[in-house]
This record gives C-alpha cells, structure tokens and sequence, in this order.
C-alpha cells in the first residue's frame, strides 16, 4: 500500500514540474530588430547579442538579428570598437532599433 501512495506522490511532483516548465516555454517571445552605428546610421553586421552570459547570435550582413528569449529580458549588444549596449525589452515588444556608440577610448 505505501508503494502505491509513493508511486502517486511522485507522479504528482512529476506533472507539476511538466506543467511548470510549459507554462516558462510559452511565456518566450520572439523579437526582431536593427543595430545600427549611432554617429552615421550605417548598419553593423556581426554584433554579438547576449543574455547574460549565454550567447544567442550575431547580427546578419543587413545588420538584422532575430531572437528567441523570455519575456522582460535584457539584451546585451557587444561590438568591437563600440560601447556595450544593454536594452530591457518592455513587454509586448517584439521589434527593436538598436544604436551603438563608437567607443572614443579605445581610438
């Protein structure tokens, strides 16, 4: 008899964390954007997108980038030669316009 109850305690514990993690899984947006040179408005390809320390993709030839991330997250934009940009995404935004900032220091 307590086998049975053991067995459905953790069957229960079970299916609370499947349920738990699709309910995370739908809670992800998928946001697009642009990281343009703030001082000319010219696109840059090949900047580094990060959240946090996880790495997900650089931008494309066009400067345009793509992203799969949970909802109210930061996004960080790194860049040789330019200053690192972190962008909040507010919620419900799904397309943003990124400017990056020439880093006089290191000129």
């Amino acid at each position: 008899m307590k086998k049975h109850i053991l067995f459905y305690i953790v069957l229960a514990v079970c299916m609370i964390f499947c349920c738990s993690e699709v309910n995370a899984q739908a809670q992800n947006i998928t946001v697009t954007g642009t990281v343009l040179e703030k001082a000319t408005n010219k696109i840059l390809p090949g900047v580094n997108i990060y959240m946090g320390n996880k790495g997900l993709v650089q931008t494309d030839y066009k400067g345009k980038f793509t992203v799969t991330v949970p909802a109210n997250s930061t996004l960080t934009f790194t860049f040789v030669g330019f200053v690192t940009e972190k962008v909040k995404l507010e919620p419900g935004q799904k397309n943003i316009t990124v400017t990056l900032t020439e880093d006089k220091k290191r000129s």
